[in-house]
This record gives structure tokens, C-alpha cells and sequence, in this order.
């Protein structure tokens, strides 16, 4: 099973590798690394929670287990847990001292940390154990450019070395096809990861829109480990132009050059360099003619194989004494186009004109924050009265890192009090409206920014900036002249400095510029597609010239390697133990056995060499044998025991006497029936890992004091088995303590509570802004409907919301009536757009029901149109057509709120002199009756296939 597992797993079919390594785990109870290889699968899926469940259970089979402590020590990382995370690591490696990947994962932790020279440290003591480590060789390149001011070669000597020992992993492509017609229509292809909401895609989406895809005929190579909504609209608008999209993730890289070549693409532009998730493997094969590296690495990438790498003048000067393998190729502008974000909303006002003093501020990552950056940011803020500043970064979450950060600070000079630290903020849309906290941006160097340069002066913040001597600390200066802020560009620290001062000495002047500066910028060359992408153009038609009177770069280079004999045997794609050989998302190790492809970032445990001869690993039976028949005594179907166990695999190290049988007859005690139990557990499987004494038992007790009645409990665990296992009892005193405050009776919480439990599920800070949120749009906290409105505005999120009220606005409705109709009825935002729609339609277009009328009974967009609308309106057309009643004294709409016992006994009355009427009615109520669908023209067997949408 566990080696199913693993051969799913290397076809990306990870539904059937979850599958079997949880049936692996159900024969084997001790296998921990099934329970591991489930974390990686729910670490990719960004499942952290299940995966970090799944290393420690892992853990607790097999405590030392280097490879669970280094996976468990990477999701911490992510999730910002710095300490916890620095602690596995380091557990993996004191099991394991020549764990190479664990080195390269610390090294990754420093980094985010800001501590770049133990990073650099930990990256190459990875590579002492595992020279061709490929995660960490690119891991320490990219480090070096944080701490790189140009001095030397020595960075550049380490990206040629790189280059020359990784092209030796690859076969290369000698000849091709492709015409050599000079002015030919060419075939341009993009390579890149980051086709989704990245900062690479907001400098690639203006080439997507703008190429003349006549003569430019674009192909994009997607390497995306999981597409969103910016994945799908840059693939719809290729394809509308008339180019290609190709999906390559998971692809070995070999099988991607053989792609590429059989495309006949004429320029190969790969736009990652050595950050994540490169397809540098496939560069170096040289499937293409030409090759070029732009936009994702602010550096040589070593690769000989590589043609062009594409900069500006100011970028990249002409009298630049840094050293590339690649040849440059300066566009006429900036060599960046950005494409703000549609969600990043309206510049705020300067903060200082409301504040009284300025705000300086930077979001860069941690570690482009050095130590010499915080000197002169600390000598800025001290020579500005009563000025702070803001900074924002994923570490910020945890603790110690905030006062690492802020000792620095303190000594240089700078209070703490002034300092304030923001983690990461994970909406885009708040994420750009944070800009509204600060003044004015301060760049980094020698790493400088770009995607939040870019950002900063979209929404209004004026960026001060300082040119270097190398490309990484030139982007400001290149950003900020295409804008026409040349003047807030400095050529060393005092002059920075002197600039950071004399901009926050005018606060009118900045409050002017920051009101201009998002049209001076859309007016500007680093925003303006159709112009960036002729200078473009015009630079590939002029490699391709070159190319077909012989100009090639790459061939040079090679031919020049080969007779200065630095060019050995090529030999198969990476080693053995390493067949995909791709930096992760946070530049993680992936080990043996081959399990994921780029998409994962841990490692997986290997146990396919203790499997026995049919593939299967043989587990111990006792508890699988004695705990499928347990939950068949208990009335659960294998359908059931097969979903509990998908859904809950830790309840196969449970032992069925022990842990589950007193929870069932506990549950069973209280009152819920064989069926209300197997539902609830297998709704809610995680119940059955939850302390009975500890856990459940006190939930269902403090449920019952509250509600007072063991009827109402049950109804309530019948409705959420969540009170089960969640952390229900400090949430659920803290919410109602909320609800008291703002004025609830008390047996309207009580009702709440009993039918809708959920509710009070959720952390204090999230029910108490649902509740000011309801108390703030006029609600009667007396009323049930407020009750009903918290459950509405704490069930959807603000996207859903506004959803609604488009589809509202799209029915002619003004926002002012959907709040009114809302606080009428809270019901009718939380039905879906599709009933609303549905409901509009028949009653405004079918009905012919006036708007104004629909909008003062809101109740009717909550009504059943199966059960109530569709039938009574028939009934109400048939009664005029008898004359039972006048539309103009018996409205449709009173007729449809009426409730349906007064309902009836009118009809009753109604068939005293039309007989028929009831039994029409009733007709009409079978839904069958209701004539929607024709069998003839709808069949049942297209009926069942079609999708769900």
C-alpha cells in the first residue's frame, strides 16, 4: 500500500496517493512514514494545519525521525513560527548529522529571519555533505545578492561555477530547425512558475496583453503549482490573441526541452532565474535557438547555455564593471513593465496631514533589511522629530524576531515606541491598503526593491532610493527615473539620508506628490504596455537577426568551453537521488523517494526498500482486525468506515476498546440515537481523537447548564458536531458575553445557540466584529433578526457579500434598499446569487411583480420556489382565471408570505364554489407536477452526467 502510495504520488494523482497511504497507515498503525509523505501532500495542497497533524503523529510513532522533524520544522517556517521551526530543524540534523536537506532548510529560516551570513553558513554546509545539492547551490546564490554591493567577483564567479557544474547534468541541443528567415513571424516562449498572483505576474501580464501576436506569436510554458484566478485570465487571454498555453508542472525537465523544441520556438525567455521553482534544467538542455533570462533574478544565472539577459541602461549602465555570462541586451526604457492590481483600491491621504508627524516605512522581505540599511534608516528617523516607522514582513509573527528587530534599533539610537512591526497580511487588497499607514517608503540596498517599489508609488508612497554598482541595487534607480523621480535617487548613504529628510521636511509638498503620483506613474514608460512592448519587440527581431547572420551567444561560449576542455561528459538528468531537482516555494529541500514534484517543499520518508514482495507493506492486524467490526456493531456501513477513515486516519491507532467504545456509549447516554451518532462521526470524524473527559464531556455539560434543557442540547449537537471537538467552551463564553454586552436577551442566544451552534465556534475577535458590524447597520439587538444578520455577516466572507449585492444592483435594486431588505430580512443574503436570480426572474419577468413591490417584501427571496413560489403563483393565476379573486384587492406577494395553514383554509373556502381549486393546489406542490422538465426532450442519463455548475 505504501509504495502505491509513492507511484501515485510520482503521477500527481495525489486523491489515490492520500488513499493508499492511509490504508498503508490502516494495515501498518507504525508506519510513520506514511503519516509523513500525507503531511508533504497536504503541505503542497497549503493544508498546514492537516500537515503539521500528520508530522506529529508521525513523530509520536517514531520520535527521532529526522525527515518528520525537518517537514514539521519547514511548515513552521512558513507559517513565520521561527522559533518552533528552528527547533525541529535542528532536532532533524542532531538525528541525522549528514541530512544535507535539513542544512539547506535552516539556511532558508535564516534568510527569512534577516540572517543572511548564517544562511550563507548553513547553504554551504549543505553542500559539503551534498555537493550537488541543487536547492542549496541556488539557495546561496540567490543569498549572496542580499549582502553583494559589487566589490568584487566573487559573486559572479560563483554563479559561472554553478553554471558550468549544473549544464553538465544535461544534454544539449546542437541544431534546430527553425528558419533562419530574418523577418519572419517568430515563435517567443515564456518559462515561469509564477503565473498566479506573484509578483513576477505583474510584470509579465503587459507582454501577454500587448505582443503583435502576428509576428509575435506567443507560447507560454506554465510550471504554476497551483493556478488561481490571475492563472486562468492570463491563459484566456493568450489564447483569445491566438497563442499557446502549456501546462507543465510536474513535467521532468528533459521532457519540457523536448516540448519546447517541438514547438520550433524560435526565443526561449525563461523569468525565474535561481528563485523558485526554475526550469533553469531545461535552459541548459537549449532547446531553442535563441535564450534569454529576464524579469525574476537580479543576476547572471551562470548558464552558458543562456543567450541574452535583457536590463536598461540604468539598470545595468554601459560602463558596468559587473561580470555576466549572459550578453546584456538594454531596452530603450525601463526593462520592467508593471500592471498594478485591480484590487489595490484608491490612494489614501497623506497620513502626516491627520498624524502630525511622518511615517517612514518598507515592506522588503526581512532579508533585504541589513544591518547598514537599519544604521541609516535609524539616523533618518533620528534626525525627524517625533517621525516612526512601519514595517512589514511574514517574520514579524513571531516574537523573537520582533526583538531581534527592535534591540537592533534601539541600539542605534531609535526608541522601540516608534518602531511599529506588522506581519504579513494575506489579502492583496489590504495588503495595498496598508501603504495608507505611511509617508514615505525607504528603499533597501544593496538588494533594492521592485514589486513593492512598484506598489509604494501606486498607491501614492514616494520612494527614496540609492544606485550601486551592481543590477540588484540599481532596479530603484531604474524604477523611479522611468517614473520621473530621478530626484529622490542617491548615489551614497549621506545623500539617502539627506534626501529621506528634505522630503518629509514639506509635508505639503508631499501630500501634493502623493495625490499626483499614481497618474504620473500610469502616464509614465514603466506603465505603459503598448510602448514597453515595441521596444521589446524590437530587441528580440534584433537577436534573431543576429542569429541568422550567425550571432549566437550561447554557441561561443560553448565552443570556447569545450576547447579550454572545462566542458566534461554530459550525463543523465541530476542523480539518482534527486530526480527533480527544483528549488521549492520557500527554496525547501524535496529528498527520496520521489514523491512530489516541484510543488512540495519537504522531504519524504522513505521506506520502499522494507516493502515485502508484493509491493504491499505488511502492517500489524490487531487493530485494523478488531476495528472494522467494532464500528460495524456501532451501525456504520463500509461506506462509512471507509469515509471516516479518508477523513480521519488517526482513528486507526486508536484502540476501539479503549478510546472509542466509552465515547459511544457516552454519546449514546446523553440521548442521540445509533444514527445520530454514525452521522455526527462521520460529519465530524476528528471527534473520536478529542478527550472524553477532558473534551467532550465538558462541552455537552456546559451546553446543557446553558441551555437547560436536554432536548435543546441534543438539537444542537444533531446540528454541529463540532461542539465535540472544538475548542468550544473558552469561544462560546467569551462570544455570548459579546452578544450581552450590545444588549441580547437572553433567550434569543439561547435559541441561536441551540440552532445555530456554529456561530459561537469562532475565535472571540472574529464574533465580536460580526457583531459590531450588525449593531453598526441599525439592527435591533432585542430582535431575532439580529441573531440572524450576525450569522449571516459571520458566514460569508466580504467577496461573497458584495457578490450578492452586484446581483441585486444587477436587478435595478439600490444598495441603500438591499440593507433595508436585509435588515427586514437577513434571510435574503444569504441565499445564493443563483436563487436570487432565479427568484427575480420569475417574479419580475414571468410574474410581471413590479420591482419597488419585491424590493418591500424581501421575505420573498427567502421563500422555497418549489414549495412555495412556483405553485402558489400557478394557483394565483388559476383563482383570477376563475375569478375567485382581484389582483388589484389580493396582491400576488401577500399571497405567497401567507403562511400555509391560512393558506389553505382560504383555498378551502375558495373550492366551496370552484371545486377543484385545493386539489389543483396540491398538484402542484408534488414537484413532479410542476412540468420543468419534458422526459422527451430531457433524458435522465444526460440529467445525471451533467456538471455540477
Amino acid at each position: 500500500m505504501y509504495n502505491l502510495g509513492v507511484a501515485y504520488g510520482e503521477m500527481l494523482k495525489f486523491e489515490m496517493a492520500i488513499v493508499f497511504y492511509e490504508l498503508a497507515f490502516h494495515f501498518n498503525p507504525h508506519c510513520a512514514e506514511a503519516c509523513n509523505n500525507l503531511g508533504v501532500i497536504y503541505k503542497d495542497r497549503d493544508n498546514l494545519d492537516k500537515a503539521v497533524e500528520c508530522y506529529q503523529l508521525a513523530l509520536s510513532i517514531k520520535p527521532n525521525f529526522s525527515q518528520s522533524l525537518n517537514n514539521l520544522g519547514v511548515v513552521y517556517t512558513v507559517q513565520g513560527k521561527m522559533d518552533a521551526a528552528s527547533s525541529m530543524i535542528e532536532k532533524a540534523i542532531v538525528a541525522n548529522p549528514t541530512y544535507a536537506e535539513a542544512y539547506n532548510n535552516l539556511g532558508v529560516l535564516y534568510r527569512d529571519a534577516g540572517s543572511i551570513s548564517l544562511a550563507i553558513e548553513a547553504y554551504e554546509q549543505c553542500l559539503k555533505i551534498d555537493p550537488d545539492s541543487r536547492n542549496a547551490g541556488q539557495n546561496r546564490l540567490l543569498a549572496m545578492n542580499y549582502i553583494n554591493e559589487g566589490t568584487d567577483d566573487k559573486l559572479f564567479e560563483a554563479h559561472r561555477d554553478w553554471g558550468l557544474r549544473f549544464m553538465r547534468l544535461y544534454p544539449q541541443y546542437t541544431s534546430w530547425d527553425n528558419s533562419r528567415e530574418p523577418e519572419r513571424p517568430l515563435v517567443i516562449g515564456y518559462v515561469s512558475p509564477d503565473y498566479f498572483t506573484h509578483s513576477v505576474s505583474y510584470f509579465i501580464e503587459a507582454p501577454l496583453i500587448y505582443h503583435d501576436y502576428v509576428n509575435y506569436k506567443v507560447v507560454v510554458y506554465s510550471a504554476v503549482v497551483k493556478a488561481d484566478a490571475k492563472t486562468m485570465k492570463f491563459k484566456d487571454r493568450v489564447l483569445k490573441r491566438g497563442g499557446m498555453w502549456r501546462d507543465i508542472y510536474g513535467l521532468e525537465e528533459k521532457k519540457v526541452a523536448s516540448i519546447v523544441r517541438e514547438d520550433k520556438v524560435d526565443i526561449l525567455v525563461e523569468l525565474t532565474g535561481h528563485t523558485a521553482n526554475n526550469k533553469l534544467g531545461m535552459m541548459a538542455c537549449r532547446p531553442a535557438p535563441l535564450q534569454v533570462t529576464w524579469i525574476g533574478y537580479p543576476n547572471t544565472t551562470g548558464l552558458p547555455t543562456i543567450d541574452y539577459r535583457i536590463t536598461d541602461a540604468m539598470a545595468d549602465p554601459p560602463d558596468t564593471k559587473q561580470k555576466h555570462v549572459e550578453d546584456l541586451v538594454r531596452l530603450p526604457d525601463c526593462f520592467l513593465c508593471y500592471t498594478p492590481s485591480p484590487e489595490a483600491g484608491p490612494a489614501s491621504p497623506a497620513p502626516a496631514l491627520s498624524n502630525g508627524f511622518i511615517t517612514f516605512g518598507s515592506f522588503n522581505n526581512l532579508a533585504k533589511i541589513t544591518p547598514k540599511v537599519l544604521q541609516v534608516w535609524a539616523k533618518i528617523l533620528c534626525a525627524v522629530p517625533n517621525s516612526r516607522l512601519i514595517v512589514k514582513c511574514k517574520p514579524f509573527c513571531c516574537d523573537s524576531v520582533r526583538q531581534r528587530f527592535l534591540s537592533t534599533l534601539e541600539q542605534l539610537g531609535l526608541e522601540s515606541l516608534r518602531v511599529d512591526l506588522l506581519p504579513l497580511i494575506l489579502l492583496n487588497h489590504d495588503h495595498m491598503q496598508a501603504y495608507s499607514l505611511m509617508d514615505i517608503s525607504l528603499d533597501t540596498f544593496p538588494y533594492a526593491g521592485t514589486t513593492t517599489t512598484c506598489e509604494s508609488l501606486y498607491m501614492g508612497v514616494p520612494c527614496v532610493t540609492m544606485g550601486g554598482s551592481v543590477h540588484a541595487h540599481n532596479v530603484g534607480v531604474s524604477l523611479l527615473s522611468a517614473v520621473g523621480l530621478e530626484h529622490l535617487v542617491a548615489k551614497t548613504e549621506d545623500e539617502y539620508i539627506r534626501l529621506a529628510i528634505q522630503l518629509a521636511s514639506d509635508v505639503t509638498a508631499l501630500s501634493n506628490l502623493r495625490m499626483d503620483l499614481r497618474n504620473l506613474m500610469a502616464n509614465s514608460p514603466l506603465c505603459n504596455g503598448s510602448k514597453f512592448i515595441n521596444g521589446l519587440e524590437s530587441a528580440y527581431r534584433d537577436m534573431w537577426r543576429g542569429y541568422c547572420k550567425g550571432n549566437i551567444p550561447s554557441l561561443k561560449r560553448m565552443e570556447m568551453l569545450q576547447n579550454q576542455n572545462q566542458t566534461p561528459q554530459i550525463t543523465s538528468l541530476l542523480s539518482k537521488d534527486d530526480p527533480f531537482g527544483s528549488i521549492k516555494e520557500n527554496g525547501f529541500s524535496l529528498g527520496p523517494p520521489r514523491l512530489l514534484t516541484s510543488g512540495a517543499i519537504e522531504e519524504n520518508g522513505s521506506q520502499a526498500n522494507q516493502s515485502s514482495s508484493s509491493g504491499l507493506v505488511v502492517g500489524t492486524p490487531s487493530v485494523v482486525t478488531g476495528l472494522k467490526p467494532f464500528f460495524k456493531t456501532q451501525g456504520f456501513s463500509d461506506t462509512q468506515i471507509s469515509q471516516l477513515i479518508r477523513k480521519f486516519p488517526v482513528a486507526l491507532s486508536c484502540n476501539p476498546e479503549k478510546n472509542l467504545l466509552p465515547k459511544f456509549k457516552f454519546l449514546s447516554s446523553i440521548g442521540l440515537s445509533d444514527t445520530d451518532i454514525v452521522k455526527l462521526l462521520v460529519a465530524r470524524p476528528k471527534s473520536l481523537g478529542r478527550s472524553l473527559d477532558n473534551h467532550i464531556v465538558p462541552s455537552v455539560e456546559l451546553l446543557n447548564s446553558l441551555l437547560q434543557s436536554n432536548e435543546r442540547t441534543l438539537i444542537a449537537i444533531r446540528r454541529c458536531a463540532w461542539v465535540l471537538d472544538w475548542d468550544f467552551q473558552s469561544n462560546l463564553i467569551l462570544n455570548m458575553e459579546v452578544l450581552r454586552d450590545v444588549g441580547v436577551p437572553g433567550d434569543k442566544m439561547l435559541y441561536m445557540l441551540t440552532y445555530q451552534p456554529r456561530d459561537f465556534l469562532v475565535s472571540g475577535e472574529v464574533f465580536r466584529k460580526a457583531v459590531e458590524e450588525v449593531v453598526g447597520m441599525g439592527f435591533d439587538p432585542s430582535k431575532t433578526h439580529f441573531m440572524l444578520a450576525v450569522h449571516a455577516i459571520r458566514s460569508m466572507s466580504k467577496g461573497t457579500w458584495d457578490k450578492k449585492i452586484e446581483t441585486y444592483e444587477k436587478w435595478g435594486w439600490r444598495k441603500e434598499e438591499v440593507l433595508l431588505a436585509f435588515r427586514s430580512d437577513p434571510w435574503c443574503m444569504m441565499k445564493s446569487e443563483e436563487k436570487i436570480d432565479t427568484v427575480m426572474e420569475f417574479l419580475v419577468n414571468k410574474m410581471g411583480v413590479e420591482l419597488s413591490v419585491v424590493v418591500k417584501n424581501s421575505v420573498l427571496i427567502s421563500l422555497s420556489m418549489e414549495k412555495r413560489i412556483v405553485p402558489r403563483s400557478l394557483v394565483y393565476e388559476y383563482c383570477m382565471d376563475k375569478k375567485l379573486i382581484d389582483k388589484n384587492q389580493v396582491g400576488l406577494c401577500g399571497w405567497l408570505k401567507c403562511p400555509e395553514t391560512y393558506f389553505v383554509k382560504r383555498l378551502e373556502r375558495y373550492d366551496k364554489y370552484v371545486p377543484g381549486v385545493l386539489e389543483f393546489y396540491r398538484e402542484k406542490m408534488d414537484q413532479k407536477s410542476l412540468r420543468l422538465i419534458d422526459k422527451d426532450h430531457v433524458g435522465l442519463c444526460w440529467w445525471l452526467k451533467c456538471p455540477e455548475t
